[in-house]
């Protein structure tokens, strides 16, 4: 055999080779369910369950002051699956990469579920590390999506990930406050972090991809060297 047949070989062996992985990812695709199917649900019946609390405080008399019951149920249990929910199914779009596997979908909905569960105990020890595991293990997830992207990712992703690694910054030093008191001086900053910095971060990246949609604009090509991307980072800096 020549070696412009071997080369010719090798090239259609390659070919081949890209479109069984293209129909096995999409088999994939269609043994798997959207995280926000299952999270979404999760957080709804927790935002539901934090406006309850205020509800039986006006309502019932005795009933203890809920402030702040409520914040960590709307922090842990709603906030927590809906940002879980939406970026496990958008970040594998994003990304071009496979989708939520369902042991990832379980632990994503186990996390959720216990840490709006812990949010009416006393633990907040145990609830801080339930929230810092929820965003650990969203970094984990979006790592494993971004090391096989097949898309440049966004240039307002960077803003997604300033939220996520404020919101995980956050829950640590509360949980280190909980169970010690090394951080003292960096309990409000840290509180800022998570419930308005993680959350305006998120806006502004989810914002930037959502509004465009919904307005109907049409799609802007991303750029991941342009001038233009390089002021946003620095802006974000």
């Amino acid at each position: 055999m020549s070696q412009d047949q071997i080369s010719t070989a090798n090239v259609w062996s390659r070919a081949r080779l890209k479109v069984a992985q293209g129909m096995h990812l999409q088999l994939i695709m269609k043994k798997t369910i959207d995280p926000y199917r299952v999270l979404f649900p999760i957080g709804t019946i927790y935002a539901f369950v934090g406006v309850a609390l205020w509800l039986l405080y006006t309502w019932v008399p005795g009933t203890p002051y809920p402030g702040s019951s409520h914040a960590h149920m709307m922090i842990g249990g709603f906030l927590i699956a809906f940002v879980l929910g939406f970026l496990m199914t958008a970040i594998p779009k994003m990304t071009g990469s496979f989708p939520a596997d369902l042991w990832e979908i379980a632990i994503a909905a186990s996390i959720a579920t216990m840490a709006g569960l812990l949010s009416m105990s006393r633990e907040m020890t145990v609830y801080w590390g339930t929230t810092s595991i929820a965003f650990s293990f969203l970094i984990y997830f979006g790592l494993r999506r971004f090391s096989h992207r097949t898309k440049a990712v966004p240039d307002f992703f960077i803003f997604v990930a300033a939220g996520i690694i404020s919101g995980l910054f956050g829950s640590i030093t509360q949980f280190l406050l909980a169970a010690t008191s090394v951080v003292q001086p960096i309990e409000s900053f840290s509180k800022l972090l998570l419930v308005q910095g993680m959350i305006l971060f998120l806006v502004l990246g989810i914002g930037s991809r959502l509004v465009p949609l919904i307005s109907g604009l049409p799609p802007k090509e991303y750029r991941t060297n342009t001038m233009e991307t390089r002021w946003n980072r620095l802006f974000l800096v």
